[in-house]
Formats: C-alpha cells, structure tokens, sequence
C-alpha cells in the first residue's frame, strides 16, 4: 500500500506503519469521507504528504474518497488600479 506512516522495522525489513486517522481511514471498512481544506495554504511538504495520500485513494478498495480545497489569500483576489 502507497500511504505511508511511521517508519519501522518489521521482521528485519523496513516498513512504514500508519497510526492514528491514517490507519482509521485504510481500514475503514464502510465509506469514509477524507477532506483537506485550506491545503494550498500548507507548506510545501505537507502538500506534498498530503498529495500521495489523495493519488493513493484508488489502493484503499474505493473505501475512502479522499479530497482537499483551497481558497486564494484575501490579497490575490483584489483587482491592482491600471
């Protein structure tokens, strides 16, 4: 599985270990409903984490939708005077 976690050593072989709502939501078993608001807001790294996880909803058996949205900061959406 693509979701990543904690890292671990399991059976002398590295492995990463989801914990907390990472391992709720792989092992979700009814539909579970996953959003990200504000994510463009983010850093760079956690929109990065955050991304594999979204392109990853196909592996978790189509048990999870997975989504995010972000808005513009108030200062982008102002019209600059010609």
């Amino acid at each position: 599985m693509p979701c990543k976690g904690l890292p671990f050593v399991v059976n002398n072989n590295a492995e990463f270990l989801p914990f907390g709502n990472l391992r709720k939501l792989i092992n979700a078993d009814k539909l579970t409903v996953c959003f990200f608001d504000d994510l463009g807001q983010a850093t760079p790294a956690v929109q990065s984490s955050a991304m594999q996880l979204i392109l990853s909803r196909t592996s978790m058996e189509r048990r999870s939708a997975i989504t995010a949205a972000s808005s513009l900061p108030p200062t982008a959406t102002k019209t600059k005077p010609a």
